[in-house]
């Protein structure tokens, strides 16, 4: 458990870890080494509480996440659940759920490990209505074991549509910040699209401007620069260039 995430492990067994071998992109994930579970008990990733009342009620909220997964076989039948609560976790909202062969139809019939970015699914949740932009947001992913296989998640987003543009407008090619989530230090590594001066910001999940990391110039191609939580409090936030 920390501040940002916590895991309740329902058999004692495998559950939720932060996996540094694995990722979307970066150097981490959160996974579950599933293979031939079957006692159909559940796990639960429980991220921590998210202030969304400063949020629009007319600013829609965009969340994505990414997960790779395989089937053992194809009478496999594990689900991926994803809620949301408005109550600091004392209720909770099913908005998307995945099982079987919607899950997914590939099937490896060895513990499976994605190679590539072709092995990772984008999820989009748009059912998030405003009545949780609320002080005590929580959302969680819950897997449920039936024989199957292991599971990855990765690249958790959250932020207002109004904010979309300004994130496919800006943005360098290849951004991303590794490890995610991270309690320390961290890197975000990117594309410059030609020498110049950039900014690098870390904006909160509703769109304030939490701190500057940095200001000046940066040269023509990768970019690889690590920086510090030291001054953040607890929560979610995004990177800007």
């Amino acid at each position: 458990d920390n501040d940002r995430f916590m895991v309740t492990n329902d058999n004692g067994l495998s559950t939720w870890t932060l996996n540094n071998s694995v990722a979307y992109s970066g150097y981490d994930c959160a996974s579950i080494a599933n293979f031939g579970l079957t006692d159909a008990t559940k796990d639960e990733l429980i991220s921590g509480t998210i202030d969304l009342s400063s949020v629009s009620t007319s600013d829609p909220l965009v969340f994505n996440f990414r997960y790779a997964y395989n089937r053992k076989t194809s009478t496999d039948d594990d689900w991926l659940r994803f809620y949301v609560s408005k109550d600091c976790g004392e209720t909770w909202a099913l908005r998307k759920q995945f099982h079987g062969s919607t899950l997914s139809t590939d099937i490896s019939a060895t513990a499976f490990v994605p190679t590539s970015e072709d092995d990772w699914t984008v999820v989009n949740v748009t059912n998030i209505t405003s009545d949780y932009f609320v002080s005590d947001f929580r959302y969680k992913f819950e897997f449920e074991n039936e024989g199957g296989n292991n599971i990855y998640l990765d690249h958790i987003n959250m932020y207002p549509e109004s904010m979309t543009g300004i994130f496919e407008a800006e943005n360098p090619t290849g951004l991303s910040v590794y490890p995610n989530p991270t309690a320390n230090n961290f890197m975000i590594s990117f594309v410059a699209n030609a020498e110049s001066s950039y900014e690098i910001c870390i904006y909160d999940a509703i769109g304030n401007k939490v701190e500057v990391l940095y200001l000046g110039m940066l040269a023509n191609g990768l970019n690889s620069l690590e920086f510090s939580l030291a001054n953040l409090s607890s929560g979610v936030y995004l990177s800007l260039i």
